[in-house]
């Protein structure tokens, strides 16, 4: 165990408030930071050359840079984000009345889901065009849904994005309100994340569903969702059995990309990973490891990782940060990644030996 007066101590204060970015002002924020500038890249002997404050204040940017590394655009998260504009752009050129189509991003855990969808939100905010209504210009809103939710308690949570003040009122009040806002507002993105707690089996989920759909008709927006495997959640047939099941009008409304993990067994699947793997190497800002010396270590990072990309960043960004600690506080004479830096990081569990998933980038259907 590491002795306190052995770490580096950082004043809170100078540590920005995290966004939440299921607010308008926190999602407005988030947009503002997504695209911020990178410390730079230094060698070795640009690092040593630096005086002590300097070098000081370099290593705290590195480290907040490495807290709060920005969506690495890998070919799979490209692909997503071209989709979506593209579905957006002619959603947004439609002059047609009722529901526009959208999209469902649907895949196993920490495949980046609701990166790609926090992303693309805070992309059409930033790239929105000129505003001259008499409202708050909100182009586009974000939730997430929890285990229970109902109608009520979404109402809420899209109440609180807007600031809207809920408080006594009634569900039919805020249905209302809800609709009008987000019209006067101009939003023109839905985001609702999470979406595989509205179980289909279940009958409560049913009334949520149905309220999303009457949401989509009245506000002229591109709705666009994101779970966990959303067929095991009947989100697409709509919970109906026996002869009855097929597909919902959420499927006939949704267009759905899946997302998996990256398998090494096949040529397609070695190249996305090892692309991924260089995309991140890129951004870890370490003197003494290259992106070479990080893409070596693909086959490793792959067993460790389970070939998932949430778990990846979670591990580059860990590792590099512990290198850049311990060079700090004199642990260590280099910053050169290898498997120990791996290896010490404690990442969420994942099944090392998946028995599904795909060789190459997300697939897309359409239900």
């Amino acid at each position: 165990m590491t002795a306190l007066a052995d770490r580096v101590l950082i004043d809170p204060a100078t540590i920005p408030l995290a966004h939440n970015e299921f607010t308008k002002e926190g999602l407005a924020a988030y947009a503002a930071a997504i695209d911020r500038d990178p410390p730079p890249d230094l060698s070795r002997q640009e690092y040593d050359s630096l005086d002590p404050t300097d070098r000081g204040a370099h290593d705290l940017d590195r480290l907040d840079w490495l807290a709060n590394l920005p969506t690495v655009h890998t070919e799979t998260v490209e692909d997503v984000l071209d989709h979506l504009h593209g579905q957006f752009d002619m959603n947004r050129r439609s002059r047609k009345p009722g529901p526009r189509v959208g999209t469902i991003i649907d895949g196993p855990p920490t495949t980046g889901k609701s990166t790609i969808l926090r992303r693309f939100c805070a992309e059409v905010i930033n790239k929105a065009p000129e505003w001259d209504g008499p409202d708050e210009h909100i182009e586009a809103s974000l939730v997430t849904l929890a285990a229970g939710t109902t109608v009520k308690i979404f109402n809420q949570l899209v109440c609180r994005f807007y600031a809207i003040p809920y408080e006594g009122r009634t569900e039919s009040w805020m249905t209302d309100r809800i609709i009008d806002t987000a019209n006067a507002c101009g939003t023109k993105v839905f985001g609702i994340d999470d979406v595989h707690f509205l179980d289909m089996r279940y009958r409560g989920a049913h009334h949520v569903n149905n309220h999303i759909k009457r949401l989509a008709s009245e506000i002229p927006a591109t709705f666009l969702m994101a779970g966990v495997d959303c067929d095991k959640a009947q989100l697409f047939s709509e919970g109906m059995i026996g002869n009855g099941l097929g597909h919902g009008q959420v499927s006939g409304r949704m267009a759905v990309v899946n997302l998996d993990r990256v398998l090494r067994h096949t040529d397609e699947g070695a190249d996305t990973w090892g692309y991924m793997v260089a995309d991140f190497a890129d951004q870890l800002r370490l003197v003494d490891t290259t992106p070479a010396h990080v893409e070596a270590l693909e086959h490793h990072l792959h067993a460790v990782t389970g070939g998932l990309i949430g778990p990846l960043a979670h591990v580059l960004s860990m590792a590099a940060s512990r290198i850049i600690d311990q060079a700090m506080r004199g642990k260590r004479t280099d910053e050169l990644m290898t498997t120990d830096d791996i290896d010490a990081v404690l990442i969420p569990r994942v099944r090392t030996a998946p028995t599904g998933g795909h060789g190459g980038k997300g697939s897309r259907r359409r239900t």
